[in-house]
């Protein structure tokens, strides 16, 4: 498979910036391995593989993870380059078995009052991870941004690019949007967004974030509804109280479609907190609204909103627990007909978790995990429970 332009393009990008850093460091490298490879093989009980209703199939599913990361230690500038493969074996369903590719680059440059960063994120994969989708499709999506960040004395301003590429390698079905039958390839699309960002630093570790932000997505086919949107935010980055840490917007979106009735005007965030309680425990609570890209029929988007908690625990230095737990609502605004049931469509998930690691001399980890999942729907058909048990072994050389 050629590689896609995009893709190379900002390859290019990275290794002239690893370039660029490495003829500029000189003798300021530290001392430290570059190369950090790691390989991890998991053994999984999965009481539900197809995510269904009824009827439910359970498999137990071997995971070998591999990669590598190329991280220099540099005295002034950062480089990160790494691959992570994920590979799926599916003991009695074999026709599920995926293939996951990842390779991702970050460069901060820093010239006194100045500070550039590049970051590419390419992915090749079929799980469903951060997907609505019950379904494993085969999909590549590319993502890339750009910063110039210039430093005053007490403040920040920022120009940021982002540039995100979807494309699906599937011509199955999807359902029907606006009278026209549509495929899995209708939702290849391109994503552009410019955002200028003012961090006032009021107080001494805490900065006042200011910004606008204007995007555009534009789907490949025409099929589905193109649209534009500008984002309006303020929010709060450094640290939180004593021990603790924010980062985070919320703000006003304004997003209009070409070919679809409902626009999005309403409260969008995303807010991270972190609090070290002690110096064994660590509390993060993510927070998250904004609108997503959908395969439901008749609809341009569903709006989602997330609150997730993780706590972690370190009994020793070599053990911990951790437990996390999150709580999803998607609402899409187009109502649909399915089963017999009419309506706007609505989902609550819920995820929830607890697990074990133990750290072995030279670096080994074991980790033991319990995790349930479940999407409560309106409609029928889309309600689903999930166990997951898992154990993983992970060996970094």
């Amino acid at each position: 498979m050629n590689m896609p332009y995009y893709l190379s393009k900002s390859l290019h990008l990275l290794i002239m910036a690893g370039v660029f850093v490495a003829c500029c460091a000189g003798d300021a490298l530290a001392e430290g391995a570059w190369l950090k490879p790691v390989i991890a093989v998991s053994e999984q009980y999965d009481d539900n593989i197809f995510l269904t209703p009824s009827n439910t199939t359970s498999d137990t599913v071997t995971t070998v993870t591999a990669g590598v990361l190329l991280e220099p230690k540099l005295s002034r500038h950062e480089l990160r380059i790494g691959y992570g493969g994920l590979f799926e074996f599916f003991a009695d369903n074999s026709g599920q078995n995926t293939d996951n590719h990842r390779v991702q680059g970050e460069a901060v440059l820093n010239f006194n009052q100045w500070r550039v960063e590049l970051s590419n994120t390419f992915s090749a994969f079929e799980n469903r991870t951060g997907t609505e989708d019950t379904a494993r499709i085969p999909r590549l999506n590319n993502h890339s941004g750009i910063g110039v960040i210039y430093q005053f004395n007490k403040m920040d301003l920022g120009l940021r690019y982002k540039y995100r590429h979807e494309d699906y390698r599937s011509n199955d079905p999807i359902g029907d949007f606006l009278g026209q039958s549509l495929t899995y390839q209708d939702l290849d699309s391109d994503e552009n967004s410019a955002e200028l960002e003012l961090a006032l630093k009021l107080w001494p570790k805490t900065a006042l974030l200011l910004s606008g932000r204007y995007g555009k997505l534009s789907y490949d086919s025409g099929r589905k509804s193109d649209s534009d949107y500008f984002d309006i935010l303020t929010g709060l980055r450094g640290e939180f109280f004593t021990k603790g840490e924010i980062e985070g917007k919320i703000g006003f979106r304004s997003q209009d479609y070409e070919s679809f009735a409902a626009d999005f005007d309403e409260i969008i965030f995303l807010i991270t907190l972190t609090e070290n309680f002690t110096p064994r425990d660590t509390l993060t609570i993510d927070l998250e609204r904004t609108t997503n890209t959908t395969i439901e029929q008749e609809n341009a988007y569903f709006e989602g909103t997330e609150l997730a908690i993780a706590y972690i625990h370190k009994f020793t230095e070599r053990i911990a627990a951790k437990l996390r737990a999150s709580y999803r609502i998607n609402d899409y605004p187009a109502a649909i007909t399915v089963g017999g049931q009419t309506g706007t469509r609505k989902d609550k998930i819920w995820l929830a978790g607890i697990g074990f690691n133990y750290t072995l001399t030279g670096g080994v980890e074991i980790s033991l995990a319990y995790d349930f999942g479940q999407r409560d729907s309106n409609f029928d058909t889309n309600d689903y429970d999930n166990n997951l048990v898992s154990l993983r072994v992970s060996l970094p050389f």
